[in-house]
């Protein structure tokens, strides 16, 4: 496994799991750091931690397994995850309920393009009545369809940017 030490900057990032499913199909989740009960958004790589651990309050991921595929986390063939970030620089108290609406209406649309472009979802689009930041969803977009051809071949998900720096993967293979 190889990390890449961007993952522990904290601020609000953008991730993807990909979840080799036992049956041999791929499943998708997609999150966002930045809780809603602290004024301060965690790295990447502490969600990776709470996603891949066994308390059912802090793994959504785990908890989203169970409740579409009737699986555990463990009998899964690899996970794969993406992130990107952080999107925006961290704001301060007063700021953060407005960037992290920002983060979660970006990330409801990955979710409905992911969706829309045939990937087995395995949590409920995150909900949000923010408005989509357009230019940072070209961001977005590049950053992801970069590992999701799929995402690239449905033309209602395109972004026009270049593939952003603050992208990063990490993959946890479980081949056996």
């Amino acid at each position: 496994m190889s990390v890449p030490a961007p993952i522990l900057q904290r601020g609000f990032w953008l991730y993807v799991w990909r979840v080799g499913l036992p049956a041999g199909d791929f499943g998708h989740y997609i999150g966002i750091t930045g809780d809603t009960g602290a004024a301060r958004a965690q790295s990447a790589a502490n969600h990776v931690a709470a996603h891949l651990g066994f308390s059912i309050n802090a793994s959504a991921l785990r908890k989203s397994l169970q409740r579409k595929q009737q699986t555990r986390l463990e009998d899964c063939r690899s996970l794969d995850f993406f992130a990107f970030g952080p999107v925006y620089p961290e704001p301060g108290p007063a700021d953060y309920p407005t960037t992290r609406g920002k983060v979660t209406a970006l990330a409801k649309h990955l979710w409905q393009r992911m969706e829309a472009s045939g990937f087995d979802m395995l949590n409920v689009p995150p909900q949000t009545t923010a408005v989509l930041d357009v230019e940072r969803w070209k961001e977005v977009y590049a950053a992801f369809s970069q590992q999701f051809a799929e995402l690239r071949s449905n033309p209602a998900a395109a972004g026009s940017a270049a593939p952003p720096a603050r992208a990063v993967a990490v993959s946890f293979d479980g081949a056996r």
